[in-house]
């Protein structure tokens, strides 16, 4: 995944801490998206076990906040990603209202982190 990133977002993304989070998403062997840990949904798949998430990624989207991609952290989420995703450092989508546990200097700096990839791609984007 980072490698389809600029180089410039790459650097300074490589600092993005791990969190923790309550439920998230993979793509699934089919392809399709697949939901995890919501009790609201009854096809969720579920996961016993924390849900550690190094952040490799994300971006504001104007309708709902922060929405932020990574891969897993810890053994257990890498076999499960590799039982439902096929892939074990595949990626797992989650929004910023998902993260437990992180003081707000950390989300702080997850949020002006993301803002200044933003502003790097968008600056890329305009000068081709």
């Amino acid at each position: 995944m980072s490698n389809m990133l600029p180089p410039a977002v790459v650097e300074i993304m490589k600092d993005m801490p791990t969190v923790e989070v309550k439920h998230f998403a993979i793509n699934g062997k089919d392809g399709g998206t697949r939901l995890c840990n919501d009790a609201e949904f009854s096809h969720s798949l579920h996961f016993n076990g924390q849900v550690k998430v190094k952040i490799v990624n994300g971006f504001h989207d104007y309708e709902v906040g922060y929405r932020l991609i990574g891969i897993a952290d810890t053994e257990e989420l890498k076999s499960f990603m590799k039982e439902h995703s096929g892939i074990e450092d595949g990626e797992i989508y989650f929004h910023e209202s998902e993260m437990i546990n992180v003081s707000p200097a950390i989300s702080r700096k997850i949020m002006c982190t993301l803002d200044q990839a933003d502003d790097i791609r968008s600056e890329l984007g305009s000068a081709g």
